[in-house]
């Protein structure tokens, strides 16, 4: 089990991630 994984989060990296 990871630590806090926010979905706000993995929102967040996949947009920076598209972002490129």
């Amino acid at each position: 089990m990871p630590g806090h994984w926010d979905p706000e989060n993995l929102i967040l990296n996949k947009w920076l991630h598209n972002k490129d």
